[in-house]
């Protein structure tokens, strides 16, 4: 059985189940390359199996994770940081979501794979002041296509919090800010 017009898959990771053989299987029943979105859902997987699965799909727009940790990410092999290397040249991602806290390192991490990145959504952490002055650092913005943030579970405090520190750190000149619902929306 082939799913020929299928765009969008949402992947559950077992850990203790991954090989590289599901990637061949996955192939033979979906051409990898059509695929615009991925969504991970698990409690928590390799890195590697994240490089191994974008290696494969290098269309993909949209990256998801739900609820999902990820580990591993200082004990890249050689081969994990060539595959790395060469998916910051060739990956096509322009939108990450993120609705469960990170550490900084991960970020990190992801917003270096993702460097196409033009919106993104994340929750963050009661500490987010580290998180958003590097996405808004002058480095980061001269290296980046990303002018659209959308932040979970926002309030009226958080959304103070934010414009005051952008306000007094002048990490942005022309920006709006928004709540909309929950959801804080920084665009620039």
């Amino acid at each position: 059985m082939e799913f020929s017009r299928i765009n969008e898959l949402d992947l559950i990771v077992d850990n203790t189940k991954y090989d590289s053989i599901i990637i061949s299987k996955l192939s033979s029943i979906i051409p990898l390359t059509q695929l615009t979105q991925i969504s991970f859902s698990h409690k928590s997987f390799s890195i590697g199996i994240l490089l191994d699965i974008l290696n494969c799909t290098i269309n993909v727009h949209t990256l998801v994770f739900h609820n999902t940790k990820m580990f591993d990410i200082e004990k890249l092999t050689f081969k994990q940081k060539q595959i790395l290397n060469s998916l910051i040249e060739k990956n096509q991602i322009k939108k990450l979501v993120l609705d469960i806290q990170y550490t900084f390192q991960y970020y990190k991490f992801l917003f270096n794979l993702c460097s196409k990145l033009i919106y993104l959504k994340i929750i963050l952490p009661k500490k987010f002041q580290i998180i958003l002055k590097y996405l808004l650092n002058e480095n980061f913005k001269n290296n980046s296509q990303l002018c659209l943030l959308c932040i979970l579970n926002t309030d009226n405090i958080l959304f103070k919090q934010i414009q005051t520190l952008i306000d007094q750190e002048k990490l942005l000149y022309d920006y709006s800010i928004e709540i909309i619902g929950s959801e804080l929306y920084l665009w620039w």
